[in-house]
């Protein structure tokens, strides 16, 4: 695995489960008990994208607003993501992988989160968490029998079957791909491309619709060896972290096993991105 010419062996030696979509508004719904929406307005809920997959709700100020249960959350940046993870935990009888017992803000960043399993090591969790970047590219590659970029074979044209990306989904503005083009491109429901099958379980949207945040740092290539993972160092504040899959706002380069990009760490005021979301894995445990 790797990007570019950069080429790395990976060794994984932990079984996990992965969830089969993203984490939609209705899971966020289900675990935090309101609706991601509260307070802003999603792009793809501009009048240009309404169709007739919303349910109009209450906010937590009692106004009514448009919401698509079934659509991936977006707009979510990492500290939101783990704290997500750990309810999900708590919710399923599960220790939370993630500690923030001793976190705390300094310029509005999250410093000190630490994993809560032996010699914080994310792969021992026992709860819910983000994958790492080696976990969800082997996912990507088949479980290593998929050398190419793509886990379908090499006929790019195929794309559009298995993603949402700038080339398949509803866009508005210049998709030309040009440095200065932005299009506004509509996110969909889960599961309606065709499926990434690994050992008879079905993923859908692993590549495209919103692209999803990693355990990872962002600020090192992918280390070789057995269970990698790149972690910022404990005296410093998050930094950005991977993301990995290609959004309806990608290109075609873009969407690749390989490529990946970065959202802005932790913390209350760090930045998100309206086309990230993420999913959550679990290692299996023996007992």
């Amino acid at each position: 695995m790797g990007s570019g010419n950069r080429i790395v062996t990976v060794t994984l030696t932990n079984r996990f489960e992965m969830m089969t979509t993203e984490v939609t508004q209705k899971h966020w719904f289900d675990i935090n008990g309101y609706w991601p929406t509260d307070g802003w307005t999603p792009l793809d809920q501009t009048p240009e994208f309404v169709e007739n997959d919303f349910v109009v709700v209450q906010d937590s100020r009692g106004n009514n607003i448009r919401v698509r249960p079934n659509s991936p959350i977006e707009r979510i940046n990492w500290e939101a993501a783990i704290k997500f993870a750990n309810k999900a935990s708590i919710r399923a009888g599960l220790p939370p992988a993630y500690d923030l017992s001793q976190a705390y803000y300094s310029w509005n960043e999250l410093h000190n989160v630490r994993i809560n399993a032996p010699n914080g090591d994310i792969y021992q969790a026992r709860g819910y968490r983000l994958p790492t970047e080696a976990e969800m590219e082997y996912v990507l590659r088949l479980g290593g029998r998929s050398t190419g970029e793509f886990f379908f074979g090499n006929d790019v044209s195929q794309l559009g079957d298995y993603a949402w990306f700038r080339g398949s989904a509803h866009c508005v503005g210049d998709v030309s791909g040009s440095p200065y083009s932005s299009p506004r491109c509509k996110r969909y429901p889960v599961g309606l491309r065709n499926p990434l099958v690994l050992d008879g379980q079905e993923f859908f949207d692993l590549l495209g619709n919103v692209a999803e945040m990693m355990h990872d740092y962002a600020g090192e290539p992918i280390a070789g060896g057995v269970n990698p993972v790149t972690v910022e160092p404990q005296r410093d504040r998050i930094k950005p972290h991977v993301v990995k899959g290609g959004s309806v706002h990608s290109l075609l380069s873009e969407m690749g096993a390989t490529f990946r990009s970065s959202i802005g760490g932790g913390g209350e005021s760090a930045p998100s991105r309206n086309d990230v979301g993420f999913r959550l894995v679990r290692t299996l445990h023996p007992n």
